[in-house]
Order: C-alpha cells, then structure tokens, then sequence
C-alpha cells in the first residue's frame, strides 16, 4: 500500500536542489547515466525525506533525475507553469514545428522501460520552458496507468497548432 506522497513537497525539493546550496546534489544527479545511478545519490535520498515516501517505487528516481535537468522558472511559481505536455506542443521559437514532433511524442507515450524514458524524458526537459513540476512527478509517478498517457495524449493534441495534428483528426 502506498503511503500518502506529500506532492507540494516535491516542489519544495526542486526549488532547494535549483539553489546555490543545491548545486553539487543537482549536478552530481545531471552525471547519472542510468537509474542505478541515481539511487547513489545524496539528493535522491534527500528527494525520498522529503516527499515522506517509504515505498520505492521506480519511477521515483525518473522523477529526481529529470527534475535535476529542469529550467527553473525565473518569474513565476511552476506551478503557475503550462503543463509539461503542453510545452512540447507548443512551437519551437521562428520555426513551424514543435517543440517535440507528433513522431517523438508517440515514441514517449509507448516507452515501457524506465531507462530509455529517463533518458527520453531528459532530452525532452532541456528543450522546453519551465513546467508544472508537482503535475510533472504525479504523472509520472502514474506513467503505467492509461490515465495518465491518455491525458498527456489529450493535452498534447489539444495544445498542438491544428496543421501539425495527423490527417483524419
């Protein structure tokens, strides 16, 4: 049984590792090349403290990782922030594509194993605009749910300029 995850804590945690003081845990977090990694890390176990969790779930150290690789927002709360899928929607700056193409963004949802989607999923955060970083690890937290991808799926199709939606739609 899951205990309660303190999601506005997740928040906190990411606010902490994007300061001055959280610069040597961020870093060490942006080395990691593979989940195992991760877990050796001082600022996973802190990520672990803080959201109150005892179960281990994989998609945890996902989360931490790829949050390691956010921009920060410099001018307002993330959670005031679009939404993660609604940034790889949006256009690439003077181009006419987005940010993470209909082809890509079909490879992530169908991505199974937790290594190529932590891989995935930083290429994907260095590319795009701060986002809503609680709304981010809860999804992710839930990525084997349907729910979660058919809501991503959703928000993407509806935020994605209608000449890129594929042909039928």
């Amino acid at each position: 049984m899951h205990k309660k995850i303190e999601w506005n804590h997740i928040n906190h945690w990411y606010k902490e590792l994007h300061e001055d003081s959280g610069r040597r845990q961020k870093s060490a977090l942006k080395r990691c090349k593979t989940l195992e990694e991760v877990y050796l890390q001082q600022a996973y176990v802190d990520f672990i403290k803080k959201i109150e969790l005892k179960n281990n779930s994989s998609m945890l150290p996902v989360i931490a990782c790829v949050l390691a690789h956010a921009r920060p927002s410099e001018t307002t709360s993330t959670t005031e922030c679009l939404s993660f899928e609604q940034q790889m929607a949006k256009m690439k700056n003077g181009q006419d594509s987005p940010i993470i193409s209909l082809i890509r963004f079909r490879q992530l949802l169908v991505c199974k194993n937790e290594n190529k989607l932590f891989r995935f999923l930083i290429r994907v955060v260095k590319q795009i605009e701060p986002f809503n970083v609680t709304a981010f690890a809860k999804d992710l937290f839930w990525w084997r749910d349907v729910k979660t991808q058919r809501k991503w799926a959703l928000t993407y199709y509806e935020n994605l300029p209608e000449k890129h939606l594929p042909k039928g739609s």
